[in-house]
C-alpha cells in the first residue's frame, strides 16, 4: 500500500504520461494544417452547416466537381453516365440536368430543387479524380494498418497566432466528420459520412488552456450532449476569441484530409474525472507498482550493481536474442508479475524483448497476446520470430482481409489440429469438439 507521498508522485507520473498523448506543437496539424498539403482538399463557396446537414443529420452524400478540362469542356455534358442501380452516378446525372436547366432559363427563374448536393473544388476535374483516388487509397491503407478512420471532412477554422512565433498566423480546424470516399460505376467518387459522431479539435482546446487560458467551447459535451448546432458552436467559437488581436474564424472554411484521433480518444478516456472515486485509474495496483517504488514491489528484490546471475540462471533461461542487464532486468520484473511502462528510442531492443520475452512465457508453457497500434509493430516482432525459428508459436489475428479458409488452417496448424475437414459453418465447432 503507498503512502499520501507515493500516490501523490504515482498521480504526478500518471497524468505526464496522460499529457503525452496529446502533440501540442506546432508540428501537429491540427493547429497548424498546411493547405497545401498534397494530402489536403480544400472546398471553396461552400457552406459548413448546410454540409453539416446533409451529411450528419440527413446521413446523405456529395458527389464533387472541379473545373472543367480544356479538352473536355464541351464534351461533359454529353459524357455517358451508368445509372443502373447506382444512386450516385444518378445524383450526378440529376446536378447535370439542373445546370443544364438553369443554363436555360431566363431572369431569376430558378429550379425547384435548391440544395445543392456538390462539393466544387478549384482542380481541374482529371485532376480532381486522381486526388480523389489517391486519398481514398491512402484512407484504406490506414484502416487496414490501424484499425480507425482517418480520413476527415474538417468544418470551420480559426487563424490564430501562437506566442512562441512572433507575427505567425497558424490555421486550425475546427470540427470533424469522419468520411468516406466511394467510387461509383462511372469511375468518379461521391463522399458519405462514415459516422454522424462529430469530433471537434481537443488539441486546439488543450493548447488554448495552457498557451492563452482561454476556456474554448466544446462541441456536445457531457455537460450539454445535445449542443450539435454548428451556428451555435461558431458563435461561442467568435466569442472565445475576440479578445485576441488578429484572430479571425472562418466559418465555411473546408478541407478533405487525414487526422488521428486514437491518443486523443485515449486522453479522453483516462481523465480520472471521468471515472468513479473508488476507481480512479492511478489507483490501480497495476500502474501503482509501474509507477512507484518497483524494487520494493517485487520478489526477488534487485539493488543496482547486482548481479542478475542468481535471479536468473543460464539454464533457465530462454532468450532467443542477445540480452543485456537492462533488457534481462525488465524479464525478471515481468515474471514477477510487476506491469510496467519501457520507454526508449527506436534501436534500443524493445521488439527483442519483447521476443525474449514471448519466448520465455511459451518455453514455461503460458500464452501471449501481443496487441500494437500499428500492423508494422506487429510486423517487427513477427519477423523476430522468424528469425528465431519460433513462428510455429505464433497466429496473426490483424489481417481483417484474410481469407476464412486460410485463417482456419493457419489456426489447424498453429494448435496442431490435424484431420479437421475445413466447412465455413461449422469449423468453429469441429475445432470445439476436437
Amino acid at each position: 500500500m503507498l503512502n499520501s507521498a507515493e500516490q501523490f508522485a504515482v498521480k504526478q507520473k500518471y497524468e505526464a504520461l496522460r499529457t503525452k498523448l496529446i502533440d501540442l506543437t506546432l508540428r501537429n496539424r491540427m493547429l497548424n494544417f498546411h493547405e497545401r498539403s498534397k494530402q489536403a482538399l480544400l472546398f471553396r463557396n461552400e457552406e459548413s452547416t448546410q454540409i453539416y446537414d446533409r451529411l450528419v443529420v440527413k446521413e446523405q452524400g456529395f458527389s464533387f466537381k472541379g473545373k472543367p478540362d480544356s479538352a473536355k469542356q464541351a464534351a461533359r455534358i454529353d459524357e455517358p453516365i451508368d445509372t443502373f442501380g447506382d444512386l450516385f452516378a444518378l445524383e450526378e446525372l440529376e446536378e447535370r440536368a439542373r445546370e443544364e436547366l438553369d443554363n436555360a432559363l431566363i431572369g431569376d427563374l430558378r429550379t425547384l430543387s435548391t440544395e445543392d448536393t456538390t462539393l466544387r473544388t478549384e482542380l481541374a476535374e482529371t485532376t480532381l479524380q486522381a486526388t480523389l483516388r489517391k486519398l481514398a487509397k491512402d484512407a484504406a491503407d490506414l484502416f487496414e494498418e490501424t484499425g480507425l478512420d482517418a480520413l476527415y471532412l474538417a468544418l470551420g477554422s480559426i487563424k490564430w497566432s501562437p506566442r512562441s512565433e512572433d507575427g505567425k498566423q497558424c490555421i486550425a480546424p475546427l470540427l470533424f466528420i469522419p468520411v468516406e470516399l466511394r467510387r461509383s460505376k462511372n469511375g468518379k467518387y461521391s463522399l458519405r459520412a462514415s459516422s454522424t459522431v462529430t469530433g471537434d479539435n481537443l488539441s486546439l482546446v488543450r493548447k488554448l488552456k495552457v498557451e492563452f487560458d482561454i476556456d474554448f467551447p466544446r462541441f456536445g459535451t457531457k455537460s450539454d450532449p445535445f449542443m450539435y448546432d454548428v451556428t451555435t458552436y461558431f458563435q461561442e467559437v467568435r466569442g472565445a476569441i475576440r479578445a485576441q488581436p488578429g484572430w479571425t474564424i472562418d466559418e465555411n472554411w473546408m478541407a478533405l484530409s487525414f487526422f488521428q484521433f486514437a491518443k486523443m480518444v485515449m486522453y479522453q478516456d483516462l481523465d480520472e474525472q471521468e471515472w468513479p472515486e473508488e476507481a480512479k485509474p492511478s489507483q490501480d495496483k497495476d500502474l501503482q507498482m509501474a509507477f512507484g517504488n518497483l524494487d520494493s514491489a517485487f520478489e526477488p528484490k534487485v539493488k543496482e550493481g547486482d548481479s542478475l546471475d542468481p535471479f536468473r540462471p543460464v539454464d533457465e533461461t530462454f532468450e532467443v536474442f542477445d540480452c543485456d542487464s537492462s533488457q534481462a532486468l525488465a524479464i525478471i520484473r515481468a515474471q514477477s508479475g510487476v506491469s510496467m511502462v519501457i520507454e526508449g528510442p527506436p534501436g534500443t531492443g524493445k521488439s527483442q524483448t519483447i521476443s525474449n520475452l514471448v519466448a520465455q512465457y511459451v518455453a514455461e508453457g503460458k500464452t501471449v497476446l501481443f496487441v500494437a497500434e500499428k500492423h508494422a509493430a506487429l510486423d517487427v516482432v513477427f519477423r523476430k520470430m522468424q528469425e528465431s525459428g519460433l513462428q510455429d508459436m505464433c497466429l496473426d489475428l490483424h489481417d481483417k482481409s484474410a481469407r476464412p479458409k486460410a485463417f482456419y488452417d493457419e489456426l489447424r496448424r498453429v494448435l496442431g489440429l490435424p484431420g479437421i475437414q475445413f466447412d465455413e459453418r461449422n469449423s468453429f465447432l469441429e475445432m470445439e469438439k476436437q
